[in-house]
């Protein structure tokens, strides 16, 4: 899901809680952790740092004692965030269902709500999240693009064309809309507009379909099918060899070659992430695209004798 983290643009609209409605959450072994001067930032760096029962003490001494009297709505998103990046989705969920109480009116509170909540397996809760945030905020890009996501995994392709198209125009500028829209528009088949949302895609992020390939910070993909091509074409004789020729070793290394040139398009990679929502839905496993990182490549390299790809 599409995370909003700019804790710090946000505004408490002056909302005070009936004394006792929302009682501190207990602290956990306060008693060991060491005084600070500023235990919000101490429960923030110790939830990033994943300590979090420490992260959790800190954390109930600024509830129970907050600078100016109350805890900051922005407080409280920043803290859940950090718990959502330390995959404390359960917790980070809590912390954000007072964002939204807090900020009844503001689509971010809900939008990242339902991303804690998806994270956490609880799809359902998500979807209702979202639903109640789109009535709050019905042209919020964030929103409608993570409910499009949701109706992607129901097969619903228009219902989710209609919720990318309205989160397009506002955040016109994000790749990742114009990517699902275009998964959607696939799916849908109405390749041609598709195609069309694709290429948007590749003007605002040339390498995108990389995201799905590689890290973005190393370029052993390439490496990766530079020398398996190599290998390929001392298997079987290579491409002039392989001109009509129906043996195993050139059946392998034509299936292969086309495999690498459709995991380079978006038109493959859209069909793989919708299988692989299924996939997570199904199993829980939340990570599903290729990666073919440096410790892949540096294993599948060194397995292979160098006599073979070289002379």
């Amino acid at each position: 899901m599409n995370v909003e983290d700019n804790v710090r643009s946000w505004t408490l609209k002056g909302i005070t809680e009936p004394e006792g409605q929302h009682p501190p959450h207990p602290p956990q072994g306060a008693g060991d952790a060491p005084d600070v001067a500023d235990n919000f930032r101490a429960a923030v760096d110790k939830a990033r740092g994943r300590d979090l029962a420490a992260a959790e003490a800190y954390w109930g001494r600024h509830e129970a004692s907050p600078p100016g009297g109350q805890v900051h709505v922005a407080q409280w998103f920043e803290y859940a965030m950090a718990h959502y990046n330390a995959h404390s989705y359960q917790r980070a969920s809590q912390l954000l269902v007072k964002v939204v109480e807090l900020e009844p009116a503001d689509p971010r509170g809900y939008n990242n709500l339902a991303m804690a909540l998806e994270a956490g397996g609880a799809m359902g809760e998500a979807r209702l999240v979202l639903e109640q945030g789109l009535g709050a905020a019905p042209q919020h890009h964030g929103l409608n693009y993570n409910f499009a996501k949701l109706l992607l995994d129901q097969e619903d392709w228009m219902g989710a064309v209609e919720r990318l198209v309205t989160a397009v125009q506002g955040d016109p500028n994000n790749p990742d809309i114009h990517f699902y829209l275009g998964a959607a528009l696939r799916q849908a088949g109405n390749e041609e507009v598709a195609q069309q949302a694709f290429a948007n895609v590749e003007k605002l992020e040339p390498r995108y379909a990389f995201r799905y390939i590689n890290t973005e910070t190393n370029s052993d993909y390439e490496h990766f099918v530079e020398d398996e091509r190599a290998l390929l074409d001392r298997l079987s004789g290579g491409e002039e060899a392989c001109r009509g020729n129906s043996s195993h070793a050139c059946a392998l290394r034509d299936i292969v070659l086309e495999l690498r040139g459709l995991e380079q398009t978006l038109g493959f990679v859209a069909d793989r992430q919708i299988d692989g929502r299924r996939v997570q839905l199904a199993t829980g496993y939340m990570k599903h695209s290729f990666a073919y990182g440096s410790t892949f490549y540096q294993s599948w390299r060194g397995g292979v004798d160098n006599t073979v790809l070289m002379d």
